[in-house]
């Protein structure tokens, strides 16, 4: 491969903008650059985790750490555990990049661990457990439980089904732009956030620009978009994605029918019968329309 019989400083630019999968394969290339790459991107040499599914919840009163329901996919079942996540921003994974390091080498550990007691009649152990007792503690703060850094994690793991679960939007768009950092392999998104989250008229950019929701954004539930219109004729939404909405007044359900998005849910909303009715009409004119035209 001719980068690797480039500068040091150039591969390191040109990995900066690669995928870690691919970085981990040009450190195999030969000893010098994986040298290079293990003395300054040690985390793309940690083996890959293929998760079934990711869940993220908010904790209360905690700021930028989160509870994640993992379930691992192994070659004959599944397992799942809970863990503690954290986001941090550029500087503090620079800061703390040697700690994050060491929590997720230890993840690994706990991840062949459970890979080992497959189809095995043996409880396995919490890694709350497993940490104390086999493991010291990683974390500069020495807390029992080490907090995995969710863009590193992210950089080594394949989700099949990433969910995110009762965010404001401060922590969806934390999490959210901590997975734009990366260039994660999530197959199918979900953003289950209900009462919790209503969007507002400056999200609908942010929408547009995040490599986020380009993913096959399945399920969006949300308390209400303001902003109905706006928010529901992103292009991006066009094929992939069901929404759910609560709390909508008369005016904003008689804008349905311009979503561009194919399924729409009402949990909770109010209009007379006169109006209904309009709206029902108008959609199925535009269906009859739609259907004639094919």
């Amino acid at each position: 491969m001719m980068l690797s019989n480039l500068p040091a400083e150039i591969i390191m630019k040109c990995c900066n903008f690669l995928p870690y999968d691919d970085v981990h394969q040009l450190a195999w290339t030969n000893r010098r650059t994986m040298q290079i790459v293990r003395r300054n991107l040690p985390m793309s040499l940690l083996p890959t985790i293929d998760l079934s599914s990711l869940s993220i919840y908010p904790i209360s009163h905690k700021i930028n750490t989160y509870l994640a329901s993992i379930e691992f996919r192994f070659d004959q079942s599944y397992d799942s555990v809970a863990v503690m996540i954290c986001v941090r921003n550029r500087k503090e994974r620079k800061e703390f990049e040697e700690v994050d390091l060491k929590n997720m080498r230890l993840f690994n550990k706990y991840c062949r661990y459970r890979r080992s007691l497959e189809l095995k009649a043996e409880t396995a152990e919490t890694f709350e457990y497993y940490t104390v007792s086999r493991h010291s503690c990683s974390n500069s703060n020495k807390e029992i439980i080490p907090l995995i850094e969710l863009h590193w994690f992210l950089a080594r793991t394949k989700v099949n089904r990433l969910y995110l679960n009762r965010c404001d939007r401060r922590n969806l768009w934390n999490i959210v732009d901590a997975i734009d950092s990366i260039r994660p392999d999530i197959r199918h998104v979900s953003v289950e956030c209900g009462k919790h989250l209503q969007f507002e008229l400056d999200d609908i950019s942010k929408i547009e620009k995040s490599n986020f929701f380009d993913s096959d954004a399945s399920y969006i539930a949300v308390k209400s978009c303001p902003f109905v219109v706006e928010t529901l004729t992103i292009e991006k939404f066009r094929e992939t994605t069901r929404w759910s909405i609560g709390y909508l007044d008369e005016k904003q359900i008689s804008k349905l029918p311009q979503a561009v998005v194919r399924y729409i849910s009402v949990d909770k909303g109010h209009i007379n019968l006169r109006e209904f009715l309009q709206v029902s009409y108008f959609i199925f004119d535009n269906l009859h329309m739609a259907l004639n035209r094919q």
